[in-house]
């Protein structure tokens, strides 16, 4: 459940002689560089999914989670990450996480039930689990040994984003408790688990990226003028080493997304047609987006590969495959909202 603006009504994807492929429903063994695709389905509908495929070939793999246990894989499947050869799926309106190893062959190896906690996103540090969830503002704790629930870390806050650079964990408060935009990111000390610093950003923080120890923050928030709901975005970077933060207002607009990827070194995010590189001002860089699509959802990229996932909110919906220059490879049928990508590395 992506925190942006996108229009309510999409037109389709613009192709350019790009070859619809089928998908693969059977199990899969991953290797080395398979993408993994995870669907975000629709609210209240239990229809999340998760898929694979391999950059060059034409076939995806899925849904995975229904292939391997015979259930769905649960309501608003929110955010995943890879840790030591497991996949954890963070699950936000069935408040769970799923757990997979990704070793041939595929499994599935545990359910976490997190009682009405409406997780968003996790780290993994020496085989613990941080979720942020919003209905307990906080950051909840898991050992992912014996999948049981730990403690919370409370924030005070709805908690978006996180990642773990060094002794430190990072978390963007994308809302106060009364769901009002807030602006700051918080530096959470892993020995003691105590808030050791804020840093004021642009409004609405949501994804992070980092890259050359600067701390990389898209904002993404709505202001209602008493009438209608008015979308703003914005970038901020935070410099670890001397915590010095540098920001840009986009102003009200809703042609930003909140997904980062990193090409030739350099931060590019998502827009709503396809991904832009930053300027060194942070502004966005619109005439060298990459992608000429509608309704772009999400972002990523691998090796010589970029991925979007596109959306007309309804099953099936589309991840588009191009080359760094943004020419269309294949484009495969996926579930409700592809909303995350991750590469296997190590299988």
């Amino acid at each position: 459940m992506k925190i942006q603006i996108l229009p309510f009504i999409f037109f389709g994807l613009l192709w350019s002689g790009c070859e619809q492929k089928e998908t693969n429903p059977g199990g899969i063994s991953l290797t080395e560089g398979s993408v993994l695709v995870l669907c975000e389905g629709n609210f209240n509908a239990n229809n999340a999914s998760l898929w694979a495929f391999t950059p060059g070939e034409e076939d995806i793999a899925g849904p995975l989670f229904q292939d391997l246990t015979g259930r769905e894989l649960g309501d608003v499947a929110q955010s995943f990450v890879i840790d030591n050869d497991h996949l954890y799926i963070v699950n936000n309106n069935s408040h769970t996480l799923e757990i997979m190893n990704l070793k041939t062959p595929l499994t599935h190896v545990g359910t976490v039930t997190l009682p009405n906690a409406s997780p968003r996103y996790m780290a993994v540090h020496d085989n613990i689990g941080y979720i942020t969830c919003w209905n307990l503002a906080g950051i909840l704790t898991v050992d992912l040994n014996s999948q049981t629930v730990l403690d919370t870390i409370p924030v005070g806050a709805l908690p978006e984003d996180i990642l773990i650079a060094g002794d430190f964990l990072y978390t963007t408060i994308t809302m106060d408790n009364q769901w009002n935009r807030a602006d700051y990111v918080l530096k959470i000390a892993l020995s003691n688990k105590s808030i050791v610093d804020t840093f004021q950003v642009i409004p609405g923080p949501n994804r992070l990226l980092l890259l050359n120890e600067l701390l990389y923050v898209a904002s993404n928030s709505f202001v209602f003028d008493g009438e209608n709901y008015e979308s703003y975005a914005g970038t901020s970077t935070i410099d670890l080493q001397t915590g010095i933060v540098v920001t840009s207002d986009y102003g009200a607009t809703s042609q930003v997304g909140t997904d980062w990827v990193v090409l030739n070194g350099k931060p590019f995010r998502a827009t709503l047609s396809g991904m832009a590189p930053l300027n060194p001002d942070l502004s966005l860089d619109f005439g060298n987006q990459i992608g000429n699509f509608t309704g772009v959802y999400s972002i990523g990229a691998y090796q010589d590969y970029l991925f979007f996932g596109v959306t007309d909110y309804v099953a099936p919906d589309q991840v588009v495959v191009t080359d760094t220059g943004g020419n269309e490879l294949v484009t495969f049928d996926v579930g409700a909202l592809p909303t995350e990508f991750a590469v296997v590395a190590n299988n």
